[in-house]
Parts: C-alpha cells; sequence; structure tokens
C-alpha cells in the first residue's frame, strides 16, 4: 500500500512537470487542459 503511494505522488508530479513543458512548447495545450482531466476522466 505505501509503495502505491509513493507511486501515485510520483507520477502526479511527473504529470505536472510534464503539463508545464507542453504548455510552453503548445500554447493551444492549455485549451486542451481544461477539457480533459489528468488520470481519471471526469474527477482527476
Amino acid at each position: 500500500m505505501a509503495i502505491s503511494l509513493v507511486l501515485a505522488v510520483f507520477f502526479d508530479a511527473k504529470a505536472r512537470r510534464e503539463e508545464t513543458w507542453l504548455r510552453q512548447q503548445f500554447p493551444e495545450y492549455a485549451n486542451y487542459q481544461l477539457r480533459v482531466r489528468r488520470f481519471l476522466p471526469g474527477i482527476y
């Protein structure tokens, strides 16, 4: 259970870093990000 929690935190941090890079490279990504959730559709 602890490993799952560590992995969830790791992947969330990794996704946030990648999203920052994507917004810098592709300005239209911000609009896409408003429509689509990060991991769980409609939730998170």
